[in-house]
């Protein structure tokens, strides 16, 4: 191990996968690093893990788009992805785009380039006096619903 940086390594269990992991604690800031071959942890294999049972099943061509996906923005690297993002993600509009509370709501918002849409916002019903808004979306996921929300 390097002098210079001194890492220094704990050996523990992940509670998700049981998996051994080491912990390195570098200049105060905790990263976490799946023990395998690959020192990279963005290698494609840490995208894929083998199941038994699929709890949805998927056909193969949507599993080769997850795969070429996956492959293409590893190695773009994360300024490319910033990249893409910026010109093609951050300017969709939805067709349903009316953010009627988000307009009314200036100031309860702490990015002012990411609406909170009325068709999907989460309304507060606690009779606060302070009213119902909040900026979060409700999103409907293959497996479960998720809340996005600006902390």
């Amino acid at each position: 191990m390097n002098d210079e940086k001194k890492i220094k390594m704990k050996k523990g269990k992940s509670k998700l996968s049981g998996r051994k992991k080491e912990r390195m604690k570098t200049k105060g800031r905790a990263t976490t690093v799946e023990n395998s071959e690959s020192p990279n942890p963005f290698d494609l294999k840490h995208f894929f893990y083998p199941r038994d049972t699929d709890p949805l099943p998927r056909p193969a061509e949507q599993k080769e788009n997850f795969r070429i996906f996956a492959e293409e923005a590893t190695k773009a690297g994360i300024n490319k992805l910033i990249e893409k993002f910026n010109k093609k993600v951050k300017i969709y509009q939805t067709p349903n785009n009316k953010r009627i509370a988000y307009e009314a709501n200036k100031r309860k918002n702490r990015y002012s380039d990411i609406p909170c849409l009325d068709a999907t916002r989460v309304v507060l019903d606690d009779k606060v006096p302070r009213g119902d808004y909040i900026h979060a979306n409700c999103v409907k996921g293959l497996y479960s619903n998720i809340i996005l929300t600006q902390v």
